[in-house]
């Protein structure tokens, strides 16, 4: 199984609640076997959280395009 996340909570500085919550979701996910792409609008840190994910960067747009239009585009390219 694939599992395609929207990791720019997991961007340096930004971590939140919902940064720290993704971050054990894509380990747990991991640990089971579970092959994790995660996508975001800039570089990813090197976190434990994406060793072994495939980490996709989608250049950056206002909030709504990059929701809406440029995540499902490249997760269809990526069949996820």
């Amino acid at each position: 199984m694939r599992l395609g996340i929207d990791g720019r909570e997991l961007s340096a500085g930004v971590r939140t609640g919902i940064g720290r919550y993704l971050a054990a979701v894509v380990r747990g996910a991991q640990q089971q076997g579970v092959d994790c792409v995660v996508y975001s609008d800039r570089e990813l840190p090197t976190l434990e959280a994406v060793q072994g994910a495939t980490v996709r960067t989608i250049p950056r747009r206002p909030t709504v395009w990059w929701d809406q239009v440029s995540l499902p585009r490249r997760l269809a390219e990526d069949k996820i």
